[in-house]
């Protein structure tokens, strides 16, 4: 299972949201070997990171705003939003989606309260809720996203511990 990608910094302040991308190379690389769809295991991820993870680069709602951390939540919402936009075995309505979501979140100035909440609804109602009524309404996606979460995730959990860490955790 060689993979020529490198191991990422794990203390650069981006690399969470960077992880996605550097997660779906790695399993494009491995996941072949392994006898795993490709495809499908890539679009249950996506949908896995668009309907989950997505969500924290925002603030609970218990939370007290700080405009530090908000821009800090918009640049990491901007890395993952263009990654899954770039991740071609997306329907094209779900890409489109995003990216119109992407260009909406992107000119708000997230240092304002009143605009991050803007931000954090326009993602929630246009982004999350519009992927999770997709995958409701397509088996394939519906498939896709059990597909990955059921059997392949369970897979390559530990593989893809030692690519990251160097070990098991």
């Amino acid at each position: 299972m060689n993979i020529e990608i490198p191991r990422p910094n794990l203390d650069d302040h981006e690399m969470w949201a960077r992880l996605p991308v550097i997660h779906q190379k790695w399993m494009r690389g491995i996941l072949p070997e392994m006898g795993i769809d490709v495809s499908k295991a890539v679009v249950g991820d996506a949908l896995s990171t668009i309907i989950g993870d997505d969500g924290n680069c925002f603030f609970p709602e218990a939370v007290d705003f700080d405009p530090e951390w908000s821009v800090d939540g918009k640049r990491n919402l901007l890395i993952r939003l263009e990654f899954e936009i770039g991740t071609e075995e997306l329907p094209e309505i779900i890409r489109q989606r995003l990216e119109t979501v992407k260009d909406r979140v992107q000119k708000l100035d997230w240092t304002s309260k009143a605009e991050y909440r803007i931000a954090r609804r326009a993602w929630k109602r246009d982004a999350r809720d519009f992927v999770e009524t997709q995958i409701e309404l397509s088996a394939d996606l519906m498939l896709s996203l059990h597909y990955f979460e059921d059997e392949v995730s369970p897979e390559i959990t530990e593989p893809w511990q030692i690519f990251l860490y160097g070990k098991t955790i």
